[in-house]
């Protein structure tokens, strides 16, 4: 908790938000990879960016309006990783960027696959 957290509240660490940008940028990028390779055209990254740009909408909304569980008052040194989880509060610019980098990362994988000429 002590590198995930600032001291003593549920707020993530700005270090925390940037890799958490990043390890979805990553997983977007191999996802649009996977989904080129398997449909062999656009087609099914399109659907993968869709379905990204929806459910990241669809988990911002949370964290913008601040609906949702309401984290534990304080937080404990020691806890166990899905309290972190299920308390854990994101910057809301994560929250909004997370569709766009989803949105960005399948693009680029899925241009990343050149299907081989027979």
């Amino acid at each position: 908790p002590e590198g995930a957290f600032q001291p003593g509240v549920w707020d993530i660490t700005p270090l925390w938000a940037v890799l958490l940008v990043i390890s979805g940028f990553v997983a977007a990028i191999a996802g649009g990879y996977a989904a080129r390779r398997i449909d062999k055209d656009m087609r099914g990254a399109y659907i993968l960016l869709g379905i990204s740009v929806v459910l990241g909408i669809f988990f911002a909304i949370p964290v913008i309006t601040g609906s949702g569980i309401q984290p534990l008052s304080t937080r404990p040194d020691e806890l166990p990783m899905m309290d972190a989880m299920a308390n854990g509060r994101q910057p809301i610019w994560v929250a909004l960027l997370n569709p766009v980098i989803g949105a960005i990362g399948v693009l680029f994988g899925a241009r990343l696959y050149h299907p081989k000429e027979a």
